[in-house]
Parts: C-alpha cells; structure tokens; sequence
C-alpha cells in the first residue's frame, strides 16, 4: 500500500519504505498479484499522465527485502527500484548507485546496501537486500509473527530514512 499512495499521491508524502512488497502497478486483480508475488516479473505500469501535465515529484524510496524471501520473491525489491527510476523526473544517467557490503555480527544477517543519490548528492532511493531472511519484518522481536529478530533492524533504518525528508519538507513549509 505504501507504494501505492507514494506514486499516486506524490506531493502528500516526504518518502516511503516498502519492505517485502511489489512495484506499483504490477498486479490488478488477485491472479496477477500471485504470480508478481511469486517470480518477481509483473510489468510495471505506471499511472497514466496528461501529455502536457507538469512532472510530479518522486518520492524518496527505502527498500527492505529478505533474498530468501518464498512468498514475495526478491526480484520485486529490484523491480520496486526500477519502478522509482522510471519515474524519477532526472535522467537515469543523474542518478549514482554506491553499494555496500556490510558484513552481520555473530548470529545476525548480513545484508547489502545500496544507495542512490542523484548528481547533486540527494538522497533517492536505499534498497537494503538481508541475506537469509525470509518472508519476515527484518529486526522485529522474537516474540513476535513473521519477524526476524537477527536484522538489521527494519524500523530503525525507516526511521532514519524517512526523518531526513520530513525535517526537509517541514523546513520548506511544505505538507510531510
């Protein structure tokens, strides 16, 4: 659903993060979500624009996504980046994709980082692929369902994602 309001109301929103999800638009009914979820190949359809309308902004994406994910296969965290790169109002050439490997502590996942700023160093997209995590929220209590407790954790890279746009846009007057 986040993907969903971040591309269809773009002005409303400062960023948005995505963990374990699908790109806009790849599914439209029930059998096209299951296969999207499925081999991670649904055909991006982006909402249609007026000719002459201006561009709308693009939102900030943070990408969290367990490769070993059964239910929602990783190619859909790759395809949700494609997505954002579609619509980013700069040429794809703009953009630069530094990645990162970080390696996990004892008993934690390791995971992948990669980070998209555009030629003026903002910040546009972070995709974070967990090594080994499943279909589950990625740092979450161990008490809890579909949680994974050996991270990295989830909330607190969302949270950090997420503050730098909103004190941005808050500075500016403008709606978060």
């Amino acid at each position: 659903m986040a993907i969903n309001l971040a591309v269809t109301y773009p002005d409303l929103y400062a960023a948005a993060a995505i963990h374990s999800g699908m790109a806009f638009g790849v599914a439209n009914e029930h059998l096209s979500a299951l296969c999207a979820m499925n081999d991670g190949r649904g055909k991006i359809c982006l909402p249609e624009r007026e000719e002459n309308a201006a561009r709308a902004r693009t939102v900030p994406l943070l990408v969290f996504h367990g490769d070993a994910d059964d239910t929602v296969h990783p190619l859909n965290g790759e395809q949700i980046i494609e997505m954002s790169q579609l619509l980013e109002s700069h040429a794809a050439d703009t953009r630069v994709c530094t990645t990162t490997q970080i390696e996990s502590e004892v008993g934690c996942h390791a995971y992948t980082r990669d980070v998209w700023r555009n030629q003026d160093g903002s910040l546009r997209a972070e995709r974070w692929v967990v090594h080994g995590l499943g279909h589950a929220w990625s740092g979450g209590h161990p008490d809890g369902t579909y949680t994974d407790h050996r991270g990295p954790d989830a909330t607190a890279a969302i949270v950090r994602f997420v503050s730098q746009f909103a004190l941005d846009d808050a500075q500016d007057g403008q709606l978060m």
